[in-house]
């Protein structure tokens, strides 16, 4: 027989190793508190790996003091869910296939909706203070239903743009900063013009078919048109990444997702901020009494009157040596079976066809994440990632998800038992909504128990309770008061209560 083993995961004992990871992105500011140099794109910087691209542009998140992306929440990954509508929006006769040939219909849907999916295989990596890297998982694309989706994509046939991507309803306004306006939007309507596709050479529409998708998500999760935003469309070029054009053809417009791409949506995201920088000093750039930085990761620059309180490396001093074994190089991202590296001295980053094959070997490192070593020669580095589980098992590290019902075990926890035979515990969490106007008697959403508040609410009053940013709170007895809001983080095992953060609750 199968020994059982005891585990405590919920209350105050969860609480504090989440808080020991810190990682848990919160609420971001409409922009950083940077700018950047003016926009010289070139075919003859970076785009064979020449220079470092030191004035190209990399991203653009705000056009006309306006910034919108989609919704999401501290560390929990956004899902896109599309459903591609049978027929055009104000066209009802108008279809998928109308003019083209039933290889073609299906062609453009298995093509479209593998270019979108494309952002399923990208990844960023953070690193904290003390050097710990963790690998997140920028957004989830999936095909919805007709009932099940937020982002309805319609044929078309304006013949203006290839595709045309708008938010729709109402939005949260987040901030406002620097004039800029910040809006979360939950639902997207896309527009794809099948007669322009038609219309177009082969070999364009290969290109149209692979980088269509996956750019439409981008504007999704931030990103503008980069050139657009420049003002004169016959000087500005970026055929490199993914939110660029080509002045002359569409064969030579990027189809993958690059760094550069990355950068922005994991600022729009909420993974890069004002804390993450990693400062450069550029002397060259510099001034009496303005001193330029540059953020290795971003590109945001940043003037200051001294150096002083800045950590900072000095810009260029890799001497332009970006070979695998110069240890210039960190880990900044991955995508696909490759991961991006940039130089920590200068601008440059690897392109997409430099990179080599990731090595990776897996161990378990906790409940909710594993630890990755990637053992590429001259290219080492470990990271701390979420597991991804099939089923109840990790498909990396093989970590078993416990799954089970729980029962009622005493007024503070439930427990439950797994059908691999372990048995654990957890704290008992209502809603806050349930205990509106002082209800002392409430049903545990775990176990669905009824439990008796009555002494909590008696010494709340006199209590210090730890609080979430979002209003959870634990009870004195160790119960879990979750506001609507902190629920999936709960679930999802990310729920961060701040350190030192006991306040005197208030009713």
């Amino acid at each position: 027989m199968k020994k059982n083993k005891k585990f405590f995961l919920g209350g105050l004992l969860f609480v504090i190793f989440i808080l020991s990871l810190n990682f848990v992105t919160e609420a971001h500011s409409a922009q950083l508190d940077v700018t950047y140099d003016d926009c010289i794109p070139s075919p003859f910087i970076d785009y064979n790996d020449i220079g470092d691209g030191y004035n190209e542009k990399w991203y653009q998140l705000e056009k006309q003091n306006l910034e919108y992306h989609l919704s999401h929440s501290s560390d929990n990954i956004s899902t896109i869910k599309y459903y591609m509508n049978p027929t055009g929006k104000n066209n009802s006769s108008f279809t998928w296939g109308s003019g083209l040939t039933t290889e073609e219909t299906n062609k453009i849907k298995i093509e479209f909706k593998k270019s979108m999916e494309k952002w399923n295989n990208v990844f960023y990596y953070s690193t904290n203070s003390d050097g710990t890297i963790t690998k997140h998982k920028l957004v989830n694309v999936l095909e919805g239903t007709q009932s099940d989706h937020n982002l309805l994509i319609y044929p078309c046939n304006n013949e203006t743009y290839y595709a045309l991507t708008t938010p729709i309803g109402n939005y949260d306004s987040i901030s406002n900063n620097n004039g800029v306006e910040h809006r979360h939007y939950d639902t997207w309507e896309m527009y794809f013009d099948i007669s322009l596709w038609k219309d177009s050479s082969h070999s364009a529409q290969e290109v149209i078919l692979s980088r269509t998708g996956a750019h439409e998500i981008g504007h999704i999760l931030g990103l503008r048109d980069i050139d657009s935003i420049e003002g004169d469309s016959s000087k500005y070029h970026h055929e490199e990444i993914l939110m660029g054009y080509s002045r002359f053809l569409i064969e030579t417009r990027q189809t993958e997702i690059t760094y550069k791409d990355i950068a922005g949506v994991a600022i729009t995201r909420g993974y890069h901020n004002d804390q993450q920088h990693m400062w450069l000093y550029d002397s060259k750039g510099s001034s009496t009494g303005k001193c330029k930085l540059i953020c290795s990761l971003c590109n945001g620059v940043k003037y200051i009157p001294n150096l002083h309180t800045y950590a900072h490396y000095t810009y260029e001093s890799c001497n332009r040596n970006h070979g695998f074994n110069s240890n210039n190089l960190i880990p900044i991202a991955s995508y696909n079976s490759k991961d991006y590296y940039k130089c920590k001295y200068c601008r440059y980053v690897c392109s997409v066809k430099n990179l080599k094959p990731q090595q990776y070997i897996y161990h378990e490192n906790n409940e909710y994440q594993h630890l990755g070593i990637n053992t590429v020669s001259g290219l080492e580095f470990s990271f701390y990632e979420n597991h991804q589980y099939i089923g109840s098992n990790c498909s990396l590290c093989g970590h078993h998800k416990h799954i089970c019902k729980f029962k009622y075990y005493n007024y503070i926890s439930h427990s439950g038992a797994c059908e691999c035979g372990e048995t654990f515990f957890e704290s008992h969490y209502v809603m806050a909504e349930d205990i509106e106007g002082g209800k002392q008697f409430v049903i545990c959403r775990g176990c669905f128990h009824i439990l008796d508040l009555t002494k909590d609410i008696s010494t709340i009053k006199n209590s210090s309770i730890k609080k979430s940013k979002r209003g959870s709170y634990i009870l004195p007895s160790g119960i879990l008061v979750l506001v609507q809001d902190d629920f999936d983080d709960f679930k999802n095992g990310l729920l961060n209560f701040l350190p030192n953060s006991d306040v005197l609750f208030e009713t």
